[in-house]
């Protein structure tokens, strides 16, 4: 008889469990104070915020990446700059509909910034990467399917008649928009966790997965089976509620959409993916940390790790401490043996 052998996946150097809270918290707490000091001198109006970016946020970036990369895996000096050009156009466009198109127009922001960000990258696709013909937009038969957008848009809409519009954060912004973050990982990473071990949900969820992380590209945050779209989705509904109970204003709602609409994109890991919080990305950048758009691209290719949207949450904790999560999760691991 042969000997059963049981097969683990090769992990490869990105697969990661998140951050830590002691070094999520402690990044808070510099922030928060750093906001606060801003805000002191008034320089969290969106025009201040917008030249800071575009000072300062690109070129760290790339000055980072430069650092910290394989120099056999560096991008060449013209991509560099043309990706510092893609990070600051994405970031006039989207500063430019949230200080004008506030109120019952703010819904549409959502809308014309998903266009933005499918022009760029197919544009970046276009002329360095046209060679590979990866970039691939898969439909649905069903049209239901394709109403994610306008639910999202939807929830912006209600929103709108909760926070206060106002060219300018202060000083509460930002603590709003982290601890946002934590609550949105854990009602996507619970819901996610469960979409992987109740059948009927985990055959509607792997449509979604018919995208790996080599074929992610910005129409992967729309191709899914409608309910599982919806109940991805419910951490959104959470987060705008969250903020309208808090009286927020409306920048860390669309601070989170936007980070949320690069976590499918072809080049996260290249492009920043926050602008008035832009200092929040910077830090885990140079630090070597997860990114919060880098985390859940993973999960394309490893469908047993990393549930958390951002990173926030550890896997191990759904699957201790979630009911029927860590019996389903023995039963798949038990079944993954050859002959």
């Amino acid at each position: 008889m042969s000997k059963k052998k049981e097969t683990q996946p090769v992990i490869d150097s990105y697969k990661s469990s998140g951050v830590t809270v002691l070094y999520y918290w402690t990044k808070f707490a510099v922030l928060t104070l750093y906001y606060a000091i801003l805000s002191h001198f008034g320089l969290l109006s969106f025009r201040a915020r917008l030249i800071m970016f575009c000072l300062i946020a690109p070129i760290n970036r790339v000055v980072a990446q430069a650092a910290y990369t394989d120099p056999k895996n560096r991008m060449s000096v013209v991509r560099s700059l043309f990706t510092v050009l893609v990070d600051i156009t994405e970031a006039c466009v989207y500063v430019y509909l949230q200080t004008y198109f506030t109120g019952n127009y703010w819904w549409s922001t959502l809308i014309l910034q998903i266009i933005c960000v499918a022009v760029t990258e197919i544009v970046q696709y276009k002329i360095f990467d046209s060679s590979r013909s990866d970039y691939e937009v898969k439909t649905s038969d069903d049209p239901l399917d394709y109403l994610l957008a306008i639910v999202v848009a939807g929830t912006f809409h209600w929103l709108s008649w909760h926070v206060t519009f106002h060219p300018s954060l202060d000083a509460f912004s930002f603590p709003l928009f982290a601890t946002s973050l934590y609550l949105f990982d854990a009602v996507f990473g619970t819901l996610h966790a469960y979409s992987h071990c109740i059948p009927w949900i985990h055959k509607k969820h792997m449509v979604h997965h018919q995208y790996r992380r080599s074929d992610l590209n910005a129409f992967a945050n729309f191709y899914a089976d409608i309910t599982d779209s919806f109940v991805m989705n419910c951490g959104f509904f959470f987060v705008a509620f969250y903020f309208a109970v808090c009286g927020s204003g409306h920048i860390p709602m669309a601070e989170i959409s936007f980070v949320a609409l690069h976590t499918h994109a072809r080049y996260s890991k290249t492009q920043s993916h926050l602008v008035f919080f832009f200092e929040f990305d910077l830090i885990d950048l140079w630090l070597k940390r997860d990114r919060l758009s880098t985390f859940h691209a993973r999960h394309h290719d490893w469908p047993d790790e990393n549930f958390a949207g951002f990173g926030l949450i550890q896997d191990d904790l759904f699957r201790a401490y979630l009911p029927g999560v860590p019996e389903s999760f023995r039963k798949r691991r038990a079944s993954v043996k050859t002959e």
